[in-house]
């Protein structure tokens, strides 16, 4: 769809930037740390209702 793509196109230069920054910073492994994590809980929360 039309969302979709925007949304990607706006999410590839924040990716690039993370790759591009993640030997200084470390901040990407962290960031999919809390991706998981979250996701985790979305999937606990959708069973229980």
């Amino acid at each position: 769809s039309a969302d979709l793509k925007l949304l990607e196109e706006a999410m590839i230069s924040v990716c690039k930037s993370l790759v591009e920054k993640n030997p200084r910073t470390r901040n990407l492994g962290s960031l999919i740390k809390v991706f998981v994590s979250r996701t985790k809980e979305l999937k606990i929360s959708a069973q229980c209702q």
